[in-house]
């Protein structure tokens, strides 16, 4: 594990490589450029970071409203290459009129196995916080939400 000082050189260059990547919606190629052709050491640094995070489980404390969609990746020899439809759960809560619409988890696979896992592993705290649960017509979705959010209301996301 990676251990950096706190307000280091190499704590903020990896926090903003992180805030690129987060909320400038930058490639992981990007910041790699930025900073100046160093690409693996920074991706080495923040892969680090970013699994810690992974598992710290308080990024899910608070959530109201739930959104989940996939996204379908074309890159590559699909034979070759993981899968090509993760599966991602946004916290759409509001706070103070703005929605946090930040990304909480990706998971592989378009399934309502895959959905319905995800929502069990987080707990029954969880589940009954979530008051509003935003989804693509993807009936699997739906069904994961009727076994796993009942108390939720179930809405069509704004973009389908």
């Amino acid at each position: 594990m990676l251990v950096r000082p706190r307000g280091s050189l190499a704590c903020l260059a990896i926090d903003w490589a992180i805030d690129q990547l987060c909320y400038e919606h930058a490639t992981t190629s990007g910041p790699g450029a930025q900073a100046h052709g160093r690409l693996e050491n920074l991706r080495h640094a923040v892969g680090a970071v970013l699994e810690r995070r992974a598992g710290d489980e308080s990024r899910f404390v608070g959530v109201r409203a739930l959104g989940i969609d996939e996204h379908v990746w074309r890159h590559g020899d699909g034979r070759t290459k993981g899968p090509k439809e993760p599966t991602g759960m946004v916290d759409l809560s509001r706070e103070a009129g703005r929605v946090h619409a930040r990304l909480l988890d990706l998971v592989p696979g378009r399934s309502k196995n895959a959905y319905a896992d995800w929502l069990y592993g987080r707990g029954d705290g969880f589940r009954a916080n979530i008051a509003v649960a935003a989804l693509d017509p993807f009936g699997g979705y739906k069904a994961a939400i009727n076994d796993r959010l009942a108390d939720a209301t179930a809405v069509l996301d704004a973009f389908h």
